[in-house]
This record gives C-alpha cells, structure tokens and sequence, in this order.
C-alpha cells in the first residue's frame, strides 16, 4: 500500500538539472499566439538543438512527439512537480519543427502546447519559457541581438536585455 502511494507521488521532474545559466539574458516578452512561433524558432536555432516540451496536451502533437524522441536527452529542471509531468525531448530539425508547427496551427490551443518549454544544444540551454505563453521567454546571452530582433521581429513582440 504505502509503495503504491509513494508512486502517486513520484515524479520524473528534476530540481538539480541543468538551467539557464547566464547572468545576462534576452527577455522576450509573451506570446499570445503561437501561430508562425515555431517557424520562427526554426531560425533562430543553431543546427543540433534539442526542443523539450513539457506536458503537451494535445494528443495529435503527444503522439508525434513521442514518435520522434531526440537521441540524447539532457536533464532539465522541471517546471511542474505534481502530477508527474511528461517531458518531450525531439530535435530541433527543419522538419520536426515544420510538422510541430502544422500540428498546432490547426487544432491546437497554446496551453495545449506545452506547460514548459526549453531548448537546448549540448549541455547548455538556450532558451528557457517556463510557463509558456504566460510569462516571458528567457534566450541566451550567447544569441547576437540582431538574432533576437528578428526572431522577435517575426512574432510580433518585443525583447530587452534582463539580469537573473
């Protein structure tokens, strides 16, 4: 009995993963509208970046998720705890992202997306949007800011330079 509820508690997040770790970072502001959001993404990226989505509800954009899973996974801080989030690690290829962008266009509320979204290349991240669609965007130090004006430029929204 007590293993049984010890289970219901468990969850696959974790509090020691890797983060953001730049003193400096681009905010952008949110996004209302994930339409073209992932098009976008798509330019910004540099080549062999992994995006990780967690808890997306929709199950059209579960199922291609889980179908193309990214051959490493890195460890990330979860945004959610309780209930046990299901994390989605895919590559962040021109095709991955044009079907993921196909998928949610159609049918698909952005909480539907994702809960939390990161993306990241190696061991380091790139991009850390907990509470997607909500609150602002965290983009690395590391992108030029003519990257992030474009990338903004092509959703609509503003960016600044922000301190953690």
């Amino acid at each position: 009995m007590f293993s049984r509820l010890t289970k219901l508690f468990e969850t696959n997040c974790h509090d020691t993963g890797n983060i953001l770790e730049h003193a400096d970072i681009w905010e952008v502001s949110p996004l209302r509208d994930s339409t073209g959001f992932f098009l976008a993404l798509r330019q910004l990226l540099p080549a062999g970046c992994i995006l990780c989505l967690e808890a997306p509800l929709h199950a059209q954009l579960r199922q291609f998720l889980a179908s193309h899973p990214a051959s490493c996974n890195m460890m990330v801080v979860a945004g959610t705890e309780w209930p046990k989030p299901a994390w989605y690690h895919v590559e962040a290829s021109t095709e991955n992202l044009e079907r993921i962008e196909e998928v949610t266009r159609r049918d698909c509320a952005e909480p539907e997306i994702c809960t939390h979204l990161i993306v990241y290349k190696d061991s380091q991240i790139l991009l850390s949007w907990y509470d997607a669609w909500l609150d602002p965007m965290e983009l690395s130090s590391c992108f030029a800011e003519s990257e992030v004006r474009d990338f903004c430029g092509r959703l609509g929204t503003t960016y600044k330079r922000a301190r953690r």
